[in-house]
């Protein structure tokens, strides 16, 4: 049986972010101002590099800021 893995892909969230002019302090800024989401930068470089995973939560807020659907910022390996 093939396992599906859904991951947050970093050079996608880095586009999109660069996309809309912003720096990682003030995407930080934004998930603070709009959901009340303390991530730090580093965080934010982490998840580009993939280094790290975002919890759910900040994860759809991460799409909701950037104006993307969840399915934008994924890549699915395996079979569905």
């Amino acid at each position: 049986m093939t396992r599906t893995q859904v991951q947050l892909d970093g050079p996608r969230l880095r586009a999109r972010r660069r996309e809309l002019g912003l720096t990682l302090n003030e995407l930080a800024e934004l998930l603070r101002q709009n959901a009340g989401i303390e991530v730090s930068f580093q965080s934010i470089h982490a998840y580009e590099k993939g280094t790290r995973s975002p919890r759910v939560r900040t994860f759809l807020h991460l799409c909701e800021v950037l104006g993307v659907g969840p399915q934008e910022l994924v890549t699915i390996e395996g079979g569905l």
